[in-house]
């Protein structure tokens, strides 16, 4: 009887030190620079079907989506066009 007692508060005080500090880091580890109710589109781009160009702007389009990626700043510029986002 004293054995069961021990486990049982073994078991409440594991639960009551471990729920709240693994709770906590789990937060911090999904911190994204992407807003509360905002949605971002993982889309395929491995396979294109056409690629063209403006003095500009390249446009890059597969089956579901379109990229453009700016010329003077191909890393950070690129906006995609799709059925999701219009």
């Amino acid at each position: 009887m004293k054995a069961t007692r021990l486990i049982k508060l073994a078991i409440f005080a594991l639960f009551l030190f471990l729920f709240p500090f693994g709770n906590g880091f789990a937060q911090d580890s999904l911190a994204f620079d992407q807003a509360i109710g905002s949605w971002k589109n993982y889309l395929p781009f491995t396979v294109g079907q056409s690629i063209a160009q403006s003095s500009d702007k390249i446009f890059y389009t597969t089956e579901v989506a379109v990229l453009v990626i700016d010329k003077d700043n191909p890393e950070e510029d690129k906006t995609t066009i799709s059925k999701l986002n219009g």
